[in-house]
């Protein structure tokens, strides 16, 4: 989720903090460009399994580095599942190739 709005929605489709108590902080992030949140979502029954809010750091002018910040499960705020975690992992790796670099540094410039 890259926008306020689209966080809010979040929260009140899933009934989660974001729509609510933690909004302000995770929009504060959201707007200043320090993070932004990945929902994974079951691909059979379309619903929540797990959030994760990402970092964004910039180094330098040429690099910038995703790190997971925050991530946990959907409802109750423990460890995501194995499929989850393996998701999350996946998405970090490819966000250190040249192409997905150089689409972060078009997108945040």
């Amino acid at each position: 989720m890259c926008s306020c709005q689209e966080l809010r929605r979040c929260g009140e489709v899933f009934e989660n903090c974001l729509r609510s108590s933690h909004f302000d902080g995770y929009a504060g992030r959201l707007v200043e460009g320090s993070a932004f949140y990945v929902a994974l979502l079951d691909v059979r029954s379309a619903e929540l399994c797990s959030l994760a809010e990402i970092a964004v750091k910039r180094p330098t002018a040429e690099l910038i580095r995703l790190a997971v910040a925050q991530y946990q499960t959907a409802g109750n705020f423990g460890l995501p599942s194995v499929d989850c975690r393996a998701a999350i992992t996946h998405l970090m790796r490819l966000t250190q190739t040249a192409l997905v670099q150089a689409h972060l540094r078009k997108g945040l410039v």
